[in-house]
C-alpha cells in the first residue's frame, strides 16, 4: 500500500501512525513522549538512584514536574524538592555551571543537577510552605532584612554573569534557621564577559516584569526593576498593576510612573521609585543620576546616605542650601542656571572646588561629576569653557536651554535665527560665540544630549561645517560663511 503514514520506520506493522516509538503498544497513536515518564514519576520512584520521590508537589508549574523527595532510605520526611524540566533547554546548563560558583547565603543552593530521559532536573533544599508569595511585611521588617538579602543576592548572581529574569515574592523563601534567598534559576540566562545585554525571547512574569523586557531585552537592572515590583507587592500585599496583563499592562508600564499609596513610608516610595525608573538610556553613565538604581544605591539607601531620585528632580538642598553670589539656593536647578547666567563666577565656583566640597557632603554623584571636571580643566589648557558646559548639563540633565558664557537660547532655532540676524557683525557676541562652540565640540555635545529627534541627519551636517570651517585657510570674512551656514541649518530655513 501507498497510501499510509509511518514515522517509527521500525515497526512491524505498517498501516499505523506512531510518534512516539518507545510505547511498548503498537496500535496506538500517541503524541505526548511524556505518558511513559509520567507512569514512571510517581511516589517511591529514585531519581538517580539516590533520591526517593515522595509527594508530587501541585503548584502551577507547567514547565515541570515537581516532587519533595529523601535521600534518606529510613524516612519519609522531605530533605529536598526535585525539579525535572518537561523541555530539554528548560534550564540552561551554563547557568547551572556558573551558580556552583557562587558563594552567597542568599542564594538558594543546588544540591544536584543532571538528566532524566533526557529530561534536565535539580535538586535543590526543601524550604517547607515559606516563600513570600501572599506575605506582607512591614517597612522595617523589609528595611533591616528583606532588602539587604535580596541586595547581596542578585549583586552576587550579576557578578557572576546571571541575569535571574523572574524576580517575585514566589521565588523567594525563607529558610527555618530565617535567612532569605532567592531560588528558581528555571529562565536565567548567562551574560558573557563584557556584554551587559540580553536579547532573548525566553518567558517573563508581566506583572513584574522591567518595560525593556517586554521587547526582549534584559539587563541587570530589569532585576533590580522586578525586585522594585516585589518590595511594593511585599509592603502592601499585591502588585501595582493587579488585574491587568498583555498589552495594557506592557503600555502602561512604558510610560506612566508607579502609582504608591499614600500610606507608603516616604524613604520605601524613594527606593521603589529608583528601581522602578524605567528609562535604561543612561544606565552606563554612573555619573548620571537619572538611572535605574542597582547595587550602589540600594545600598547607600540602606545606609541612609541621601541621593537624588531618578527623574523626580528632586534636589537635596533643604537641609543645607548653597549659597552662590549673595543668594543661598535650596534647588539645584536654580543654582545651576544660576551660574550658566553668571559664567565667569559659575566656573570659579566649580574649579576653585567648592562644589566638589559642598556635593561631599550632600551627594556622592555630584560630587563625582565635580571632581572629574577639575581633573579635567587641570590636565587640558584652554578647555575650561568647554568643560564647565558639560558640567552643567550633567548636574542639569533636565535642562534644554543652550547656554554658553552667560548667554542662553531656548533651544537651537533660536540660536540659529540669532546667528543669521547677528551675520556680519563681527563684533557680536552672538557670532563669536557661535565660532568658540564650532571650535570646540560645544555644538556637536548639545545636539547629542538634546536634540536626537533630529536625527544623525543634523549632526553629521554639523559636523561637516564643524571640519571646514576648521580647514578653511582663507581671512576670518571668508570662514564667516560657515558661520551663517550654521545659522540657518540651526534656524530650520533650509
Amino acid at each position: 500500500m501507498t497510501v499510509q503514514t509511518q514515522i517509527n520506520e521500525h515497526l512491524n506493522r505498517t498501516l499505523q501512525t506512531q510518534i512516539n516509538p518507545y510505547l511498548e503498544r503498537q496500535d496506538i497513536t500517541a503524541v505526548n513522549p511524556f505518558l511513559r515518564d509520567r507512569l514512571d514519576l510517581q511516589a517511591g520512584y529514585v531519581l538517580n538512584g539516590t533520591y526517593r520521590l515522595l509527594d508530587r508537589i501541585n503548584v502551577n508549574a507547567g514547565e515541570a514536574d515537581l516532587f519533595l523527595c529523601t535521600a534518606d532510605p529510613e524516612s519519609n520526611d522531605p530533605q529536598f524538592a526535585a525539579k525535572i524540566y518537561k523541555r530539554e533547554s528548560g534550564i540552561k546548563a551554563e547557568v547551572l555551571e556558573r551558580l556552583a560558583h557562587v558563594h552567597c547565603a542568599h542564594i538558594g543552593s543546588v544540591v544536584e543537577y543532571g538528566e532524566w530521559n533526557g529530561r534536565p532536573y535539580t535538586i535543590t533544599p526543601y524550604y517547607g510552605d515559606r516563600s513570600f508569595a501572599g506575605r506582607i511585611f512591614t517597612y522595617d521588617e523589609l528595611r533591616t532584612q528583606v532588602i539587604p538579602a535580596l541586595n547581596e543576592a542578585l549583586k552576587a548572581i550579576h557578578d557572576s554573569g546571571i541575569l535571574h529574569k523572574d524576580l517575585k515574592p514566589s521565588n523567594i523563601m525563607q529558610k527555618k534557621d530565617g535567612t532569605i534567598v532567592l531560588i528558581d534559576f528555571g529562565i536565567s540566562a548567562v551574560i558573557n564577559d563584557g556584554v551587559t545585554m540580553l536579547v532573548d525571547q525566553t518567558g517573563l512574569t508581566p506583572a513584574y516584569a522591567a518595560p525593556e523586557t517586554f521587547r526582549d531585552i534584559f539587563l541587570k537592572e530589569s532585576d533590580y526593576y522586578s525586585l522594585g515590583i516585589t518590595l511594593y507587592e511585599l509592603f502592601t500585599g499585591h502588585p501595582p498593576y493587579a488585574g491587568l496583563s498583555g498589552k495594557d499592562l506592557e503600555r502602561l508600564v512604558s510610560v506612566q510612573k508607579l502609582p504608591l499609596p499614600p500610606e507608603m513610608p516616604k524613604a520605601l516610595k524613594d527606593l521603589i521609585m529608583g528601581l522602578t525608573y524605567s528609562d535604561i538610556s543612561n544606565r552606563k553613565n554612573k555619573a548620571n543620576p537619572n538611572r535605574r538604581w542597582t547595587y550602589k544605591e540600594v545600598s547607600n539607601w540602606l545606609s541612609g546616605k541621601r541621593q537624588m531620585i531618578p527623574g523626580s528632580g528632586t534636589d537635596l538642598m533643604e537641609d543645607m542650601p548653597y549659597e552662590f553670589m549673595g543668594k543661598k539656593y535650596c534647588s539645584l536647578s536654580e543654582l545651576i542656571e544660576n551660574m550658566a547666567i553668571n559664567w565667569k563666577e559659575g566656573k570659579e565656583q566649580l574649579f576653585h572646588g567648592k562644589l566638589t566640597s559642598y556635593f561631599d557632603k550632600t551627594n556622592d554623584i555630584y560630587a563625582e561629576i565635580c571632581a572629574e571636571a577639575e581633573k579635567k580643566a587641570s590636565k587640558l589648557s584652554g578647555r575650561d569653557d568647554l568643560i564647565f558646559f558639560e558640567t552643567l548639563y550633567q548636574l542639569m540633565p533636565d535642562a534644554k536651554r543652550l547656554y554658553w558664557k552667560g548667554m542662553q537660547w531656548e533651544n537651537l532655532p533660536a540660536f540659529g535665527r540669532d546667528i543669521v540676524n547677528e551675520s556680519g557683525k563681527e563684533e557680536s557676541k552672538v557670532y563669536l560665540y557661535a565660532k568658540e562652540m564650532l571650535e570646540q565640540g560645544a555644538l556637536t555635545k548639545y545636539i547629542r544630549l538634546f536634540d536626537s529627534e533630529s536625527g544623525e541627519d543634523l549632526l553629521r551636517t554639523v559636523n561637516q561645517l564643524t571640519k571646514l570651517y576648521l580647514t578653511e585657510t582663507d581671512e576670518d570674512t571668508d570662514r564667516g560663511k560657515y558661520i551663517y551656514e550654521l545659522g540657518i541649518l540651526l534656524s530650520g530655513q533650509v
